[in-house]
């Protein structure tokens, strides 16, 4: 546990403690998405009906946008295993007292340390837009599980790329071409009631839309007809992503 936990506060400090400059671009797309997305839809949609509920639009987005921060932080492990192996890092560091497993299990836990924080940094800019809102014991649990098996599903996936690519580029263009559909064919920005059957079919494929709807169910108390499928779904596919992850991952030749 001292050996994953070294490895922890080496990946906070190598990301939020020692880059002012990393901390605030990560924060600048979610906080675009919410003020200035939020508004220009919350003009041109006075309201939207989610789960039979009518609430305004930028109210049903900042959950979403929030979620998000789940999937960039699982961008981000994969690249800083990737940079750790391209500038030897990675060597170096199973030179010294750790193992693969203590390796990949401290960057699954930065991922879900980062999530949580720049979900909190966003949510606290964003509080104004969320007050009046009360939150019980049932939706803290489903705001938890919605962070933890989130941050392990996409964290894992992006360690599972970073051990397959072979250079930083293919690695841009593999996060460039898979980010934007999991964002967009999700919940995340619109609810999926109205919108065409394709679309609503993919984006209940999508682990970002569970996330997405299980952050919204313990936050707004809005509950999909199908939220008890998506928590199942998410807790399976994080947990065999993961797994999968570990055995790709201790495949790596150093």
């Amino acid at each position: 546990m001292n050996s994953i936990l070294k490895l922890l506060v080496r990946d906070i400090r190598g990301s939020f403690l020692m880059s002012p400059l990393f901390l605030a671009s990560m924060l600048v797309s979610p906080l675009i998405y919410i003020f200035v997305l939020g508004f220009a839809f919350g003009g041109a949609i006075p309201s939207v009906v989610a789960g039979g509920i009518s609430m305004s639009y930028i109210l049903f987005l900042a959950p979403g946008i929030i979620v998000s921060q789940f999937l960039t932080g699982g961008v981000y492990a994969g690249a800083s295993i990737w940079f750790d192996k391209r500038f030897g890092m990675f060597e170096q560091i199973l030179v010294g007292p750790f193992t693969k497993t203590q390796y990949i299990t401290s960057k699954i836990l930065s991922v879900a340390l980062q999530g949580l924080a720049m979900a909190f940094l966003v949510l606290l800019l964003t509080s104004p837009l969320l007050s009046g809102l009360s939150v019980s014991f049932l939706g803290i649990l489903y705001i938890v599980a919605a962070w933890m098996f989130g941050s392990l599903l996409f964290g894992s996936l992006s360690i599972i790329i970073s051990t397959a690519v072979k250079t930083d580029e293919v690695l841009n263009v593999v996060f460039n071409i898979i980010m934007p559909p999991l964002l967009f064919l999700s919940s995340v920005f619109y609810p999926l009631e109205n919108v065409p059957a394709l679309i609503r079919a993919l984006a209940l494929a999508n682990p970002l839309t569970y996330a997405a709807d299980m952050f919204r169910a313990g936050m707004l108390g809005l509950q999909t007809s199908y939220l008890s499928y998506e928590v199942l779904l998410l807790v399976v596919e994080s947990v065999s992503m993961f797994l999968l992850a570990v055995k790709r991952f201790k495949g790596i030749k150093i």
